[in-house]
């Protein structure tokens, strides 16, 4: 049987605060039946890329779509930050993965982070760069390159 990629698109919120980059986080309560395991984890708001009447969203369009779903806003993409290919946990299908692309993304100019309106998040979190939480997992394992590269660090800078 041959494997299933499910590609999956998240936006990054960079900021300056006090002379210090920071992300934004948003908590989601996950459960997963098989073992009724229930947790909150910290992610970058997104989701899947889909296809309508034939034709495939592009990876801007559907976290555009996704983000507008989940924060009541629309954003400017911008910068691909990178991507992670990785099975869910607790998934019973081995054969299928989550190919997970993070972008860099902005509010418009007129608007602040207070507009932001939670949809299926629980809360949201403000996290210097390069300080640990509760990644969700392919989230977490993206997180060093977010941590690590310095032009991204320099455009949170400029915000």
């Amino acid at each position: 049987m041959s494997d299933f990629i499910l590609r999956v698109v998240a936006g990054v919120f960079y900021f300056k605060k006090n002379n210090q980059p920071y992300v934004l986080l948003f908590e989601r309560k996950i459960s997963w039946e098989k073992n009724s395991v229930i947790k909150s984890v910290f992610e970058f708001p997104g989701g899947k890329v889909e296809t309508h009447h034939g034709v495939r969203e592009t990876d801007q369009q559907a976290l555009g779509r996704e983000l507008f779903e989940e924060l009541s806003v629309n954003v400017a993409v911008g910068s691909w930050i990178g991507h992670h290919q990785f099975i869910p946990p607790h998934s019973a299908d081995q054969n299928k993965k989550i190919d997970l692309h993070l972008y860099q993304v902005f509010l418009p100019n007129d608007l602040n982070f207070s507009e932001i309106r939670l949809q299926e998040h629980l809360s949201c979190i403000q996290l210097p760069l390069g300080q640990q939480t509760d990644f969700s997992q392919a989230q977490y394992l993206i997180h060093p390159k977010i941590e690590n590269d310095s032009e991204l660090m320099s455009l949170a800078s400029a915000k």
